[in-house]
């Protein structure tokens, strides 16, 4: 059981580092006539060389990422019981990084309003966003089933 522990924690690890990696692609889309629609998620996340501002809610979303992949990494090879709430603690943050991701559009207009009821953007998720958000959940659903894995050893 152990292997199989360790095996399906890595493969979770490995769906979270995904979906880190594919945060380079276009972060919005639907948006034709502005330049915020030609930019990486990363681009809009730390302010981009157009002069947007950084967007903190994407940030947010990133670093629990990174702690989330962290976190399945050393729980795949902890022992059982441990490893069972590493792995499932890491499937929460997973979780919690890729329902961010989905509320990406309304973080960015948040930092470009400025208070200001009416922005001039309607920017709609991408698909660095979606891509980004569903490889995040299923790494929160396979940490969930090696944390279970782990628990009933």
């Amino acid at each position: 059981m152990k292997k199989t522990k360790t095996l399906i924690g890595l493969v979770a690890t490995i769906c979270a580092i995904v979906a880190i990696f594919t945060l380079f692609a276009a972060a919005f889309a639907g948006v034709n006539n502005y330049p915020s629609g030609r930019g990486s998620v990363y681009q809009i996340m730390f302010g981009n060389y157009q002069g947007y501002d950084a967007v903190p809610g994407l940030i947010a979303a990133w670093a629990v990422l990174l702690a989330a992949s962290l976190t399945l990494l050393i729980g795949s090879f902890l022992p059982s019981k441990l490893g069972g709430i590493v792995l499932g603690l890491g499937a929460l943050l997973s979780l919690t990084a890729g329902i961010l991701f989905f509320f990406g559009p309304q973080f960015y207009l948040a930092v470009i309003n400025n208070g200001q009821p009416v922005a001039e953007e309607n920017p709609t998720l991408g698909y660095g966003l979606i891509i980004s958000a569903i490889f995040a959940i299923l790494g929160a659903i396979m940490g969930l089933f090696a944390a279970r894995t782990a628990m009933k050893a």
